[in-house]
């Protein structure tokens, strides 16, 4: 059975263990927001494919003075790479 935890944040005095989750998102949203309207973005690259992709930078950019760009760009790039990837080609008419 999950515990209760004290929901200060709320006009309730207990919170379900299960709804701490929504209310993390919340506060990332609002901080992201926060960021986004002062001309800066924030973006985890913590897990899965683009945790390898940043390591993948930052070992080409250790390993070499020749990346001109920053590790925020280099990532950007290559999402933008690997999204038109699935843009399906078209022939020429």
């Amino acid at each position: 059975m999950l515990q209760e935890i004290p929901d200060y944040a709320s006009d309730n005095s207990r919170l379900c263990f299960n709804k701490f989750p929504i209310m993390i998102q919340t506060i990332k949203d609002q901080i992201r927001e926060a960021f986004a309207k002062r001309g800066l973005l924030l973006v985890q690259y913590a897990h899965g494919h683009r945790a390898e992709r940043l390591r993948n930078i930052l070992r080409v950019r250790q390993s070499s003075n020749s990346l001109l760009l920053n590790p925020c760009e280099a990532a950007q790039l290559i999402s933008a790479v690997k999204a038109a990837e699935k843009v399906p080609a078209r022939s020429p008419k």
